[in-house]
């Protein structure tokens, strides 16, 4: 996600407005998802790393954006 779109938003959820002499680092920025959209796939793929022993920091971020961009085209 581009740090300007993320600048847009800050400006509407934040009592501040970054500057260039205070910058924010979008680096930890937590996501959240406001529709169910993909979430019984993505927790079955979560469930399966757990079992597999895979630790969380080392999912594969590409196999959750996969099944995000599949589901959300084919739930109704």
């Amino acid at each position: 996600m581009p740090n300007q779109l993320l600048d847009v938003i800050l400006y509407y959820i934040d009592f501040h407005t970054p500057t260039r002499s205070q910058p924010i680092d979008f680096r930890k920025t937590i996501f959240i998802f406001l529709s169910n959209t993909g979430g019984a796939s993505i927790t079955e793929l979560a469930n399966k790393n757990h079992l597999s022993s895979i630790k969380r920091e080392d999912y594969d971020i590409s196999e959750f954006e996969k099944i995000l961009s599949t589901t959300s085209y084919n739930e109704q």
